[in-house]
């Protein structure tokens, strides 16, 4: 199983920014014994964010990968 979760801001600062949020989140099982599961699930992040004043630059970059 797979969630996705995306988020968008917009209005942001004078140069009327948006920042998009991109966040990946695999659920991985694994069997320990007949009786026992474990859930893994790990959370993989992406970030767009706009220039902040007319005329800046873009950024795009990963954020924490959390276990």
């Amino acid at each position: 199983r797979v969630e996705f979760e995306n988020h968008l801001d917009s209005g942001e600062g004078p140069g009327d920014s948006s920042t998009y949020r991109f966040r990946l989140r695999p659920i991985i099982p694994m069997q320990i014994n007949e009786d026992l599961n474990l859930l893994t699930r790990a959370t993989l992040a992406l970030r767009y964010q706009s220039s902040l004043i007319p005329g800046g630059a873009n950024q795009f970059g990963y954020g924490d990968t959390d276990l």
